[in-house]
């Protein structure tokens, strides 16, 4: 379930079972919210990091799972 797309018949009710629903601690908007600073903080200087050193190769996103993996296969000499 999800509070936009995909919603239980009834609030915190699984439609299933009957059992209670609950969000996780780790969904909520404060936590991805805090994820997207570190990521911005200590993840995406890496990018730079290994082009300088021509170490990253990028890798488009395709159609399809099965033409991206392709490329990344050769990118890794797989």
């Amino acid at each position: 379930y999800n509070s936009v797309t995909s919603r239980p018949k009834h609030d915190g009710v699984c439609d299933l079972c009957g059992g209670k629903l609950v969000q996780r601690k780790d969904d909520e908007e404060a936590t991805v919210r805090r994820r997207l600073v570190v990521y911005q903080e200590e993840t995406e200087p890496l990018k730079e990091f290994f082009s300088s050193r021509n170490m990253l190769t990028r890798i488009p996103s395709l159609p399809t799972i099965e033409e991206t993996a392709k490329v990344i296969e050769e990118a890794m000499g797989l």
